[in-house]
C-alpha cells in the first residue's frame, strides 16, 4: 500500500522507492523545500489522528510503510516569531507588575505573596521563549534581537538563583532588592534588545 501524503491539504508526490523511508525523512525533505519561504512543519496527522511527540527521535523514526495517509501542516516562522515576541512583551509586563507587588509586600515585612510564584514561573517562560526565538531566528535568518540574547538569559537565571538563595534564608530585604534591581534590570535588558513589532 502506498502512503498518501498531503501538505496543507494539497496532495504531494513522495516516492518511497525502497520502502525504508521514515516520517523523519518525509518531514526533513518537506522542511528543506519550504525553508526558503520561512515555513516549517508544525503538525502531523497519520490516518486522521494527530500525532503527539512526532518531533521526538522515536516519532521521526516511524516507518512510512503501512501508513495510509500522512497530512502535514506547516506554519510561517514569521507568524510564530511575531506571536513569540508579543508573548515576550506580555510576560515582561506582567512580571514587572508582580515584582512591584511582591517587593512592596516584602519591604513592609509581609510575605512575598502569590506574585512570587508568578514571577519565578514567568521568568522561566521568558527564558524558554527567548531561546526558542533565538534558535528559530538563526535557522530562518530572522533578526529578532539586536544582539545575542544568551547573556540576558544568564542574567535572568542568575537572578532567580540569587532569589532562591535569599528565600531559603528568609532574607526579605535581599529578596526585595533582587526583585527590584537585578530582575527588573535583566527584564529591561530583554526589552532593550528585542525587536518588538509596533503595537
Amino acid at each position: 500500500m502506498m502512503t498518501s501524503v498531503y501538505i496543507d491539504g494539497m496532495g504531494l508526490d513522495f516516492e518511497d522507492s525502497d520502502g525504508n523511508s521514515t516520517l523523519g525523512d518525509l518531514v526533513g525533505a518537506i522542511e528543506n523545500d519550504i525553508k526558503g519561504i520561512r515555513r516549517y512543519v508544525d503538525g502531523v496527522c497519520v490516518d486522521g489522528e494527530p500525532l503527539t511527540g512526532w518531533r521526538a527521535p522515536q516519532g521521526l523514526r516511524r516507518p512510512l510503510v503501512g501508513l495510509g495517509e500522512v497530512k502535514l501542516q506547516t506554519a510561517s516562522f514569521d507568524e510564530v516569531a511575531a506571536d513569540g515576541v508579543n508573548t515576550l512583551r506580555e510576560y515582561t509586563a506582567v512580571i514587572k507588575q508582580n515584582i512591584e507587588a511582591c517587593a512592596s509586600s516584602l519591604r513592609r515585612g509581609g510575605p512575598a505573596g502569590p506574585e512570587f510564584s508568578s514571577v519565578v514561573e514567568g521568568v522561566i517562560e521568558v527564558v524558554k521563549t527567548i531561546e526558542m526565538l533565538a534558535r528559530g531566528g538563526g535557522a530562518y535568518g530572522v533578526a529578532l534581537f539586536s544582539q545575542d540574547p544568551a547573556p540576558c538569559c544568564s542574567s535572568l537565571l542568575d537572578s532567580l538563583e540569587a532569589l532562591r538563595e535569599a528565600a531559603c534564608t528568609a532574607d526579605s530585604v535581599s529578596m526585595a532588592d533582587i526583585l527590584e534591581y537585578e530582575l527588573t534590570g535583566a527584564l529591561a535588558e530583554v526589552e532593550r534588545i528585542t525587536f518588538f513589532p509596533a503595537a
